[in-house]
């Protein structure tokens, strides 16, 4: 089997997705709810560029910027999550609802990667933070399908 080439950064960015989506699934076949976590929110954040430059191509912009969305090198544009959260919401690509979930979901992946031990957590309170991700509509689900017709 020919191994893909991932020389260019957009062929790396989407290649990427796949692996995410093997390893969300081998978390939680384990129940590695860190693991999880902090692939649901890597996810996300990816879809919703991709959505954002897809929405600068609608409008006009052949390249819509795909290169700033894409990576971050030495000196170029850096896009955090939250601007990404913003950026999307502000192109009514998310809705008030579903910026303010992804947005409290990423703090609290920040509470357990960066304050696991100083928090009164346990492990597996982490499990309902899971469930939360489930509640994402589809399309943020990364690896799900949506079922049956649109509702917009």
């Amino acid at each position: 089997m020919t191994r893909p080439d991932l020389s260019h950064p957009f062929a790396n960015f989407l290649y990427s997705f796949g692996a995410a989506r093997k390893l969300l699934e081998r978390a939680q076949e384990r129940g590695s709810f860190i693991e999880g976590i902090v692939l649901y929110v890597s996810m996300i954040d990816g879809l919703l560029r991709t959505s954002i430059v897809l929405d600068k191509q609608l409008e006009g912009d052949p390249m819509g910027d795909i290169d700033d969305y894409i990576q971050q090198v030495t000196g170029g544009p850096k896009f955090t999550e939250k601007m990404i959260y913003t950026e999307a919401h502000s192109r009514n690509l998310i809705d008030d609802d579903l910026r303010d979930e992804i947005i409290a979901l990423y703090g609290q992946r920040n509470v357990v990667i960066h304050r696991f031990f100083l928090e009164d957590m346990t492990y597996v309170s982490l499990a309902p933070l899971l469930d939360r991700y489930g509640r994402l509509p589809p399309l943020l689900r990364p690896g799900e399908r949506p079922r049956g017709k649109a509702t917009r």
